[in-house]
């Protein structure tokens, strides 16, 4: 892998997750089109539409992961309600990023499109 080629994702990931965070937007609404549109525009080969919305979700998770941590200091979170959405979200994202490598990517960038 060259990373000479990748050097900018990690900064442009963090720029757009702290953009994200600091609208109240989800970060995967904008990095997911960023890494599957844009990033190919300026050269960069294009990454297969599961591992774009994986990677996009997994850099949302720390950009979020700051807005807990000042949620929680503030005690504004509602635990119980955390709870029971944990146990219904967490199975389903699992199931969800397996089946993501079955789908075909069209599919994948349709099912996405619409969400958004």
């Amino acid at each position: 892998m060259d990373w000479s080629v990748y050097w900018f994702m990690f900064p442009a990931c963090i720029l757009i997750a702290s953009i994200a965070m600091m609208s109240g937007i989800s970060g995967a609404a904008l990095l997911s089109p960023t890494i599957i549109i844009g990033f190919p525009l300026m050269g960069v080969p294009t990454i297969a539409t599961g591992a774009a919305i994986g990677m996009s979700l997994f850099t949302e998770l720390f950009g979020f992961g700051s807005g807990v941590v000042g949620y929680a200091r503030r005690k504004l979170i509602d635990f119980r309600t955390v709870r029971i959405l944990a146990l219904v979200a967490v199975p389903v994202a699992v199931v969800a990023s397996f089946i993501s490598q079955e789908i075909e990517p069209s599919v994948l960038k349709g099912v996405y499109g619409v969400m958004m």
